[in-house]
């Protein structure tokens, strides 16, 4: 199951929508102005060798990596799995991806709290 949708309101995503094609590069990054603890929620997309593209956020409040929305009202955000092997594999592939964009530090620091909310070292 790609998306576990048995709590209202509270989706939650475990794994690739389709198996990415390494490496990654970061195709968007930005923070939107809608407040919250974080400062607003930062978005970003991956593509991968195919140019497929991957939408993450980094919500507001706590700062957890969700599976982005593809449009601002789709219904396709969820929050991603803590503790689920697809989790390890997003943050490894953001912190790759970020290595080589000009944003990496604002990436790289949106990546540190998420792991903070997951416990991952």
């Amino acid at each position: 199951m790609n998306v576990d949708r048995s709590i209202p309101g509270y989706a939650v995503r475990e794994q690739w929508p389709r198996k990415p094609e390494l490496p990654f590069k970061v195709d968007y990054f930005g923070r939107y102005r809608d407040g919250g603890v974080q400062g607003g929620t930062c978005a970003l997309d991956l593509k991968d060798k195919t140019k497929y593209r991957y939408t993450f956020f980094f919500e507001n409040n706590l700062g957890r990596l969700c599976w982005g929305a593809s449009y601002e009202k789709g219904n396709d955000a969820a929050f991603i799995k803590k503790g689920s092997q697809f989790e390890l594999e997003v943050f490894a592939a953001i912190e790759q991806a970020a290595k080589n964009h000009e944003d990496c530090e604002e990436i790289l620091e949106c990546l540190s709290t998420a792991k903070i909310y997951t416990a991952v070292e």
